[in-house]
């Protein structure tokens, strides 16, 4: 069962955040950086894939050489989704701690909203990815409602 009660000598509470150029916080990602703020910060590309690849390298050698259905060969599957598993949490938390941290400097982040599938086909594919662009703004915008602040997307420009 549920109650609900309206009073109406409460005034409603309100988010929206005017965007000025004191509150704001410019956001560009690229691959040489991961993000480059307005202010000049940077923060570097983790490259989270990149250094777990020689261990998935032997994981899935030793997969391989496993006869298909086998207990030792569950125990590979194991051992590679395990392995995957790690790089997906530290992205994960690497990216978490990041929005957390620019959206603590401002109230309204705003970021370039690229065709990220469209640059993943590309031959810089395995940076993209590794770099994650797409999880960034999501990210921003789960952290921007905990905190009380606004995010937004905008075209990307050609110069």
């Amino acid at each position: 069962m549920t109650l609900s009660l309206e009073d109406k000598s409460v005034p409603a509470l309100t988010t929206k955040v005017e965007p000025t150029l004191k509150n704001t916080l410019g956001v560009d990602m690229g691959l040489k950086e991961l993000l480059v703020t307005s202010e000049g910060e940077s923060v570097p590309i983790p490259h989270k894939y990149r250094k777990s690849q020689q261990r998935l390298k032997t994981l899935q050698k030793r997969l391989s050489r496993n006869k298909k259905g086998s207990k030792r060969w569950l125990k590979a599957v194991k051992a590679v989704a395990k392995q995957y598993k790690k790089v997906a949490d530290k992205r994960k938390d690497f990216h978490f701690k990041t929005a957390n941290e620019l959206l603590s400097k401002a109230e309204v982040i705003q970021y370039e909203n690229l065709n990220i599938k469209g640059l993943a086909k590309t031959h810089l594919s395995k940076s993209i990815n590794d770099a994650i662009w797409g999880t960034i703004p999501n990210y921003f915008n789960c952290q921007s409602r905990k905190c009380w602040t606004e995010d937004y997307s905008s075209k990307p420009q050609k110069y």
